[in-house]
């Protein structure tokens, strides 16, 4: 028998493998949204018909099919949500600088939708605003809080619902170098998500025994998972997170410190950035929701 006879079986194989896990995780999602009236063209088709120029740094908006989330649904077991916080701006591989008043002319990355945000990102897209840095895409919201005063914490809080898998950053504190020496600034910790639908707290510095890698859960795709990140406002961070219908209660999934943080504020970004390797692009096409997020001032006893 010819081997091509079995790499066309190994191939089958795979293929078949590959739908089977499509549908299971179509099947796990279902009931959490519809996709409405609009178009996604690829990227390279937005490209072509100069939707997106490259090399352009504030790029035109981009409109993408409506997704209306089931938000009875994806509250049901979380407690009372009221209301959620708007970005400041939301940060694109097309246009960083994106404020509220034109959110909704941004649909094909970014939505709102009652206490939810809707965050997207299509196979093959690239941050082309600069020739220099491409790499792949990004869709965050930003959103920047007066330094906590000494002795109190500031606390973010949402619940992110993983709906299509993709890898990448799903949250980030942002902090300011020191001036004077260029020590430290970027960020001191953030989550991650995997194309598995797996979720990760990742410390940039770990001392010590420290992990920097954390699993904070594994296959939770379509399963509300909220999160608590805490920080001080200078080198501490604290992140608790509760898997719904697993916890009942947030559990520590670790702490930490880095460098002191230099500005008067600190910067909170959620959603998918993808663009970390020169020259990448998003692999898969990913849908994740971040619903009824806080942010608010703690005492020290109060965390």
């Amino acid at each position: 028998m010819k081997s091509g006879f079995f790499v066309g079986i190994a191939v089958t194989a795979v293929m078949v493998a590959a739908t089977a896990r499509g549908d299971e995780l179509t099947n796990k999602v279902t009931d959490l949204y519809t996709e409405g009236t609009g178009t996604n063209p690829s990227f390279q088709e937005l490209i072509d018909k100069k939707k997106v120029i490259v090399g352009e740094k504030y790029g035109k908006p981009v409109q993408g099919t409506k997704i209306d989330v089931n938000n009875p649904l994806i509250e049901s077991n979380l407690e009372k949500v009221e209301g959620t916080v708007r970005p400041d701006r939301i940060h694109t591989h097309v246009n960083s600088s994106i404020y509220p008043k034109t959110f909704a002319q941004w649909s094909r990355w970014y939505q709102e939708d009652g206490n939810t945000h809707v965050f997207r990102l299509f196979k093959g897209e690239q941050s082309v605003r600069s020739l220099k840095n491409i790499k792949a895409g990004r869709i965050e919201a930003v959103k920047n809080f007066p330094n906590p005063k000494p002795g109190e914490w500031l606390e973010w809080q949402g619940t992110y619902t993983i709906i299509k898998p993709g890898g990448g950053c799903i949250f980030q504190i942002l902090v300011d170098a020191d001036p004077d020496t260029g020590v430290g600034g970027l960020w001191p910790v953030h989550l991650d998500q995997s194309s598995d639908g797996d979720l990760y707290m990742t410390r940039r510095q770990p001392k010590g025994n420290e992990e920097k890698k954390v699993v904070v859960a594994k296959d939770v795709i379509g399963t509300n998972v909220s999160f608590r990140i805490l920080f001080d406002g200078k080198t501490k961070y604290e992140v608790y997170a509760r898997v719904h219908g697993r916890d009942d209660k947030f559990l520590s999934i670790g702490k930490g410190t880095y460098h002191p943080h230099c500005g008067d504020k600190v910067g909170f970004r959620w959603g998918i950035y993808q663009g970390s390797t020169p020259e990448s692009k998003v692999s898969e096409d990913c849908m994740l929701f971040v619903t009824g997020v806080k942010i608010r001032y703690l005492k020290a006893g109060e965390k």
